[in-house]
Protein backbone atom coordinates (compact mmCIF):
# COMPACT_ATOMS: atom_id res chain seq x y z
CA UNK A 1 0.00 0.00 0.00
CA UNK A 2 1.35 3.29 -1.15
CA UNK A 3 2.10 5.63 1.49
CA UNK A 4 -0.14 9.15 1.28
CA UNK A 5 2.63 11.10 3.60
CA UNK A 6 6.65 10.78 1.71
CA UNK A 7 9.32 10.67 4.17
CA UNK A 8 10.82 13.66 4.98
CA UNK A 9 14.27 13.71 2.99
CA UNK A 10 17.32 12.58 4.24
CA UNK A 11 18.79 15.54 6.15
CA UNK A 12 21.84 17.26 3.98
CA UNK A 13 20.60 15.42 0.72
CA UNK A 14 20.54 17.63 -1.94
CA UNK A 15 16.63 17.35 -2.16
CA UNK A 16 16.85 18.45 1.58
CA UNK A 17 18.37 22.10 0.54
CA UNK A 18 16.26 22.70 -2.30
CA UNK A 19 13.25 21.69 -0.24
CA UNK A 20 14.33 23.91 2.88
CA UNK A 21 15.16 26.76 0.42
CA UNK A 22 11.83 26.48 -1.24
CA UNK A 23 10.15 26.73 2.15
CA UNK A 24 12.01 30.03 3.02
CA UNK A 25 11.36 31.80 -0.55
CA UNK A 26 7.52 31.01 -0.11
CA UNK A 27 7.96 32.29 3.62
CA UNK A 28 9.60 35.36 2.40
CA UNK A 29 7.46 36.15 -0.34
CA UNK A 30 4.34 36.35 2.02
CA UNK A 31 6.02 37.84 4.68
CA UNK A 32 7.29 40.62 1.51
CA UNK A 33 4.11 40.53 -0.17
CA UNK A 34 1.09 43.69 -0.21
CA UNK A 35 -2.57 41.97 -1.39
CA UNK A 36 -5.05 43.67 -1.95
CA UNK A 37 -8.58 41.80 -2.67
CA UNK A 38 -11.58 42.83 -4.82
CA UNK A 39 -14.56 41.63 -5.97
CA UNK A 40 -16.71 41.57 -9.48
CA UNK A 41 -20.04 41.63 -7.25
CA UNK A 42 -21.35 43.14 -3.83
CA UNK A 43 -24.75 41.45 -3.58
CA UNK A 44 -23.38 38.07 -2.44
CA UNK A 45 -24.90 37.12 1.22
CA UNK A 46 -21.67 35.16 2.69
CA UNK A 47 -19.71 38.12 1.61
CA UNK A 48 -21.56 40.29 3.68
CA UNK A 49 -21.63 37.86 6.40
CA UNK A 50 -18.06 36.59 6.36
CA UNK A 51 -16.44 39.95 5.29
CA UNK A 52 -18.60 43.06 6.73
CA UNK A 53 -19.39 41.79 10.50
CA UNK A 54 -22.56 40.51 9.73
CA UNK A 55 -23.95 43.26 7.29
CA UNK A 56 -23.06 45.99 9.55
CA UNK A 57 -19.71 46.85 6.96
CA UNK A 58 -19.99 48.67 3.55
CA UNK A 59 -18.36 48.03 0.38
CA UNK A 60 -16.85 50.09 -2.13
CA UNK A 61 -16.84 50.34 -5.98
CA UNK A 62 -14.38 51.46 -7.61
CA UNK A 63 -13.25 51.99 -11.73
CA UNK A 64 -10.66 49.48 -12.84
CA UNK A 65 -10.02 52.25 -15.31
CA UNK A 66 -6.92 53.84 -12.88
CA UNK A 67 -3.90 52.70 -11.69
CA UNK A 68 -2.76 50.47 -9.71
CA UNK A 69 -6.77 48.85 -10.31
CA UNK A 70 -6.42 48.61 -13.96
CA UNK A 71 -3.61 46.02 -12.80
CA UNK A 72 -5.56 43.73 -10.57
CA UNK A 73 -5.71 39.83 -11.91
CA UNK A 74 -7.99 37.68 -11.88
CA UNK A 75 -8.14 34.57 -9.17
CA UNK A 76 -8.20 31.32 -10.90
CA UNK A 77 -10.07 28.71 -9.04
CA UNK A 78 -9.46 24.72 -9.04
CA UNK A 79 -10.77 21.98 -7.76
CA UNK A 80 -7.35 20.82 -6.46
CA UNK A 81 -4.78 22.93 -5.81
CA UNK A 82 -1.58 22.17 -7.06
CA UNK A 83 2.04 22.28 -5.50
CA UNK A 84 3.60 25.14 -5.81
CA UNK A 85 7.75 25.57 -6.58
CA UNK A 86 8.85 29.22 -6.66
CA UNK A 87 11.23 27.71 -9.29
CA UNK A 88 8.33 26.38 -11.67
CA UNK A 89 7.01 28.70 -14.92
CA UNK A 90 3.42 28.52 -14.62
CA UNK A 91 3.06 32.10 -14.80
CA UNK A 92 4.33 33.18 -17.11
CA UNK A 93 4.75 37.25 -16.35
CA UNK A 94 5.92 36.35 -12.40
CA UNK A 95 6.08 32.74 -11.18
CA UNK A 96 5.93 34.47 -7.31
CA UNK A 97 1.91 35.20 -8.16
CA UNK A 98 0.88 31.67 -8.84
CA UNK A 99 -0.22 30.80 -5.22
CA UNK A 100 -1.40 34.24 -4.40
CA UNK A 101 -3.54 33.84 -7.71
CA UNK A 102 -5.11 30.23 -6.92
CA UNK A 103 -8.19 29.31 -4.65
CA UNK A 104 -10.18 26.26 -4.13
CA UNK A 105 -13.17 26.05 -5.93
CA UNK A 106 -15.35 26.42 -3.00
CA UNK A 107 -14.61 30.15 -3.12
CA UNK A 108 -15.18 31.19 -6.34
CA UNK A 109 -18.62 31.98 -5.36
CA UNK A 110 -16.38 35.38 -4.66
CA UNK A 111 -14.93 36.42 -7.98
CA UNK A 112 -12.15 37.80 -6.95
CA UNK A 113 -9.49 39.53 -8.65
CA UNK A 114 -6.23 40.57 -6.61
CA UNK A 115 -3.42 43.10 -6.61
CA UNK A 116 -0.05 41.68 -5.83
CA UNK A 117 2.65 44.28 -5.03
CA UNK A 118 5.82 42.01 -4.48
CA UNK A 119 8.14 43.77 -2.15
CA UNK A 120 5.33 46.33 -0.47
CA UNK A 121 3.95 44.40 2.76
CA UNK A 122 2.69 46.23 5.59
CA UNK A 123 2.35 49.19 3.43
CA UNK A 124 -0.43 51.47 3.18
CA UNK A 125 -1.84 51.96 -0.53
CA UNK A 126 -3.79 54.56 -1.64
CA UNK A 127 -6.01 54.32 -4.48
CA UNK A 128 -7.25 57.75 -7.15
CA UNK A 129 -10.18 59.28 -5.85
CA UNK A 130 -11.55 59.40 -8.74
CA UNK A 131 -11.68 55.06 -8.90
CA UNK A 132 -14.81 55.44 -6.14
CA UNK A 133 -17.56 55.11 -8.03
CA UNK A 134 -20.02 53.26 -5.53
CA UNK A 135 -20.60 53.16 -1.22
CA UNK A 136 -22.44 49.90 -0.79
CA UNK A 137 -23.95 50.00 2.88
CA UNK A 138 -24.00 47.15 5.10
CA UNK A 139 -28.34 46.20 5.86
CA UNK A 140 -27.43 46.59 9.17
CA UNK A 141 -25.14 49.42 9.32
CA UNK A 142 -24.78 51.38 12.66
CA UNK A 143 -26.04 54.83 11.98
CA UNK A 144 -22.53 56.45 13.52
CA UNK A 145 -20.72 54.04 10.63
CA UNK A 146 -22.76 55.75 8.09
CA UNK A 147 -22.05 59.35 9.48
CA UNK A 148 -18.00 58.89 9.46
CA UNK A 149 -18.59 57.33 5.69
CA UNK A 150 -20.39 59.75 4.04
CA UNK A 151 -18.23 63.00 6.31
CA UNK A 152 -14.90 60.81 4.73
CA UNK A 153 -16.42 60.99 1.65
CA UNK A 154 -17.94 64.98 1.83
CA UNK A 155 -14.55 66.21 3.40
CA UNK A 156 -12.85 64.64 0.26
CA UNK A 157 -15.19 66.16 -2.28
CA UNK A 158 -16.28 62.75 -4.08
CA UNK A 159 -19.50 62.29 -5.66
CA UNK A 160 -19.67 58.31 -5.81
CA UNK A 161 -23.33 56.77 -5.99
CA UNK A 162 -24.41 55.56 -2.54
CA UNK A 163 -26.44 52.58 -1.90
CA UNK A 164 -28.08 50.69 0.48
CA UNK A 165 -28.20 46.70 0.82
CA UNK A 166 -31.70 45.55 1.48
CA UNK A 167 -31.53 41.75 2.75
CA UNK A 168 -35.54 39.51 1.84
CA UNK A 169 -36.19 36.11 2.11
CA UNK A 170 -34.87 35.15 -1.19
CA UNK A 171 -31.86 37.48 -2.05
CA UNK A 172 -29.84 40.34 -1.26
CA UNK A 173 -30.22 43.81 -3.29
CA UNK A 174 -28.41 46.55 -3.78
CA UNK A 175 -30.89 49.88 -4.15
CA UNK A 176 -30.11 53.18 -4.79
CA UNK A 177 -32.11 55.24 -2.51
CA UNK A 178 -32.73 58.46 -2.16
CA UNK A 179 -31.72 58.48 1.65
CA UNK A 180 -28.50 57.23 0.64
CA UNK A 181 -27.56 59.73 -2.40
CA UNK A 182 -24.19 61.22 -1.34
CA UNK A 183 -25.48 64.62 -2.98
CA UNK A 184 -28.52 65.02 -0.43
CA UNK A 185 -26.31 65.05 3.04
CA UNK A 186 -23.00 67.82 1.64
CA UNK A 187 -22.61 69.75 4.35
CA UNK A 188 -24.79 68.20 6.87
Amino acid sequence: MPRLNPAPPEKGSDWDRKWRQINKDLDNQLETSGIACFSEICDNLPMWAHYADGHRGYCLEFSTLEEPLSHAEQVSYVSQLARFSPYSRQHPDDERAVPLLTKHVDWSYEKEWRIIAHEEANRGRTYPVTALTGVYLGAHIRPRNEALIRGAVARGGLSPKFYRMKVSRLALVATPDSACSATSNRGA
